[in-house]
């Protein structure tokens, strides 16, 4: 069961930073950032909070 509070804490965290992102870009009237742009932006943005 840890394992599974792990996973989705994980998935949690993907989606806020996903929903924050997306909403800047809704607020600076640009374009909804492809899927491809959503994951390059997320994985550049945890490595440096990560690392």
């Amino acid at each position: 069961m840890t394992k599974l509070n792990q996973v989705f804490g994980c998935l949690r965290y993907v989606w806020n930073q996903s929903l924050v992102y997306c909403n800047q870009m809704y607020a600076n009237h640009q374009k909804k950032p492809s899927y491809v742009d959503l994951t390059k932006q997320l994985i550049t943005q945890a490595k440096k909070e990560l690392v």
